[in-house]
């Protein structure tokens, strides 16, 4: 009757669609060594950059700042300024991604804390190339965690 025919119909609605094809792996994230920023434009990019995202990690004993600035200046992850306040170390970088094709290299700005007392590293990273963010998220994360954690 009607209702078997109801069901033929909503048989038909739920036919499964055509899978999506798989997405592109992302492009592996290459830094430009050749970055050069000044603490001006710095300022001014951090305050109007919308895309943002942070991470924080955990670490077991204290950490001191020169090591931090060169692992990641290794990795072309520059250091703008850094200091000491209070009982955390208060560090901003920058870098920037290589160019693809006629794409100028997305820019990236962070502020890292290390928080002597609460024995967390926290990030705050901010850029307007918004796709790219959570690539260099978790290569500055792989790079602050191979730096703080203490060597077996």
């Amino acid at each position: 009757g009607a209702s078997a025919s109801l069901v033929d119909l909503l048989g038909d609605l739920s036919m499964p669609a055509a899978a999506p094809p798989p997405p592109l792996p992302p492009a592996r994230l290459v830094l430009t060594p050749a970055v050069v920023l000044d603490s001006a434009t710095f300022q001014a990019q951090w305050g109007a950059t919308g895309g943002s995202c942070s991470w924080s990690l955990p670490f077991a004993s204290a950490v001191e700042p020169q090591p931090v600035v060169a692992a990641l200046g290794a990795h072309d992850v520059k250091c703008m300024a850094f200091g000491t306040v209070g009982a955390a170390h208060k560090f901003y970088f920058y870098a920037q991604a290589q160019p693809l094709g006629a794409e100028p290299g997305a820019l990236f700005l962070v502020e890292l804390v290390l928080d002597m007392g609460a024995r967390a590293a926290r990030a705050t990273l901010k850029s307007a190339a918004v796709n790219a963010l959570p690539a260099f998220a978790e290569h500055l994360k792989r790079l602050v965690q191979q730096t703080i954690e203490p060597r077996l």
